[in-house]
């Protein structure tokens, strides 16, 4: 009973987890568009940098939950 709840737990952890990393592709796909769409010395650029760093860490927290 103990082994099934815990592949139950994996499951829905790794369900979880690439649903997450889905929608973090489209952030990212969004965030980089718009920077590149930006002149080089926009001051968002630096910001839409930041936010591009933000969520690639949060997608490598969720490969390492899926391989987990």
């Amino acid at each position: 009973l103990r082994a099934t709840r815990w592949e139950g737990l994996a499951a829905l952890a790794g369900g979880l987890a690439h649903d997450l990393n889905n929608r973090l592709t489209v952030v990212l796909g969004s965030v980089e568009l718009a920077r590149e769409s930006l002149p080089h010395n926009h001051a968002a650029r630096p910001l839409l940098g930041s936010a591009s760093s933000a969520v690639n860490q949060m997608a490598r927290l969720t490969n390492d939950l899926l391989v987990y």
